[in-house]
């Protein structure tokens, strides 16, 4: 079971790269129509740098999604369990759970839980639109060396 999770994963990253590839390469080919030429050249350390940090922040921000998430689902099992202990007939469908408790704590946990990665989103991409700010800016200062460095 854990096996084939594993495995899906894998093609489901897979493609999603595939498909951020072929997405970046239709933006290229649309901007060459436009008239704007773009040098892609994986030898630039600022191409390098940008694919590294945009990967981290998304990371980061997913990862701190799923722990959110993780927190919320683990309040509703112990929900769950407590009405399961006190309400009794449950399990004999002669008693109904309540439903809104469960609810009400997963709307409080999403609106609660969901401030961080929405802020660690923005405060990562406007660190970083600074920083390209500023590395454009030095880019620009520095003369062009000819040759093999």
């Amino acid at each position: 079971m854990g096996t084939d999770k594993a495995v899906t994963k894998g093609y489901a990253i897979g493609s999603a790269g595939l498909a951020a590839l072929v997405l970046f390469a239709d933006f290229t080919h649309a901007l060459d129509a436009a008239g704007t030429t773009v040098k892609f050249d994986l030898s630039n350390h600022y191409v390098i740098i940008g694919f590294h940090r945009r990967a981290c922040g998304r990371t980061f921000s997913a990862a701190m999604a799923m722990e959110a998430v993780g927190r919320a689902a683990g309040s509703v099992v112990i929900e769950v369990r407590r009405q399961f202990k006190e309400i009794a007939g449950i399990m004999e469908g002669k008693a109904k759970p309540e439903y809104g408790v469960a609810v009400d704590m997963l709307t409080r946990a999403a609106i609660k839980e969901d401030d961080g990665p929405v802020a660690a989103g923005r405060c990562w991409f406007r660190s970083w639109s600074a920083w390209d700010s500023a590395g454009l800016a030095a880019q620009r200062r520095v003369p062009r060396r000819s040759g093999a460095c």
